[in-house]
């Protein structure tokens, strides 16, 4: 698997000045087409809104989803449920992946995207 440098977006409201110091490879944007962004992704750390998880799911990468309110939530506990990626939740991951041996191994992450890959591979309907 191709690891891709990290992309951060911001959205429109976050002011580029107030991004706390980054890592020198970690490009940093105020917005990017997320289709583009999603066909050159290795894997995806969103908030779980819909738009960004059904998008991901559609692309079949994995997912870390770390929610903020509203549906992310059940969102970010569904991505888990069909092993399509990991949550955050609470502070606590909803799968047993917080271990050094797993952090050290991007490859192991990989796994976690079977359910997208399988929903993105059998042309269901994603709504």
């Amino acid at each position: 698997m191709q690891v891709r440098p990290p992309l951060l977006t911001l959205g429109p409201v976050m002011p580029m000045a107030e991004v706390w110091p980054v890592p020198d490879n970690v490009t940093v944007e105020t917005f990017m087409p997320q289709a583009e962004v999603l066909a050159r992704a290795t894997a995806v750390l969103c908030h779980g809104g819909a738009g960004t998880a059904l998008g991901s799911l559609a692309a079949g990468l994995p997912m870390v989803v770390t929610p903020l309110f509203a549906d992310q939530p059940a969102n970010a506990r569904s991505v888990a449920a069909y092993s399509a990626g990991i949550a955050v939740v609470d502070g606590w991951l909803t799968r047993p992946f917080a271990s050094a041996q797993a952090r050290s191994r991007p490859s192991r992450f990989a796994r976690y995207g079977c359910g997208s890959r399988d929903i993105a591979g059998s042309g269901q309907r994603l709504t």
